[in-house]
């Protein structure tokens, strides 16, 4: 078996300036859960994953969440 037989011929990359919100989007649309990430030049500087925008939500909610407890305390 060659690459050439199993490979995707459109290829799905985002750019590394690219919001979050915008590469979520985006990978929903395309149904898929990683996808390379370029730069500028359209080379290859990474891999971001499902796992990855979930990880980084997650401390971001996590941020959010002591904030809003903190300014509850201060009532």
């Amino acid at each position: 078996i060659k690459v050439s037989d199993i490979m995707s011929a459109d290829l799905f990359v985002v750019n590394e300036k690219q919001g979050v919100r915008e590469v979520i989007q985006y990978m929903t649309q395309k149904r898929v859960r990683r996808a390379p990430v370029v730069n500028n030049e359209g080379r290859l500087v990474g891999i971001v994953t499902t796992d990855d925008l979930l990880v980084l939500i997650a401390h971001e909610l996590k941020d959010l969440a002591d904030l809003i407890a903190q300014q509850i305390h201060s009532y």
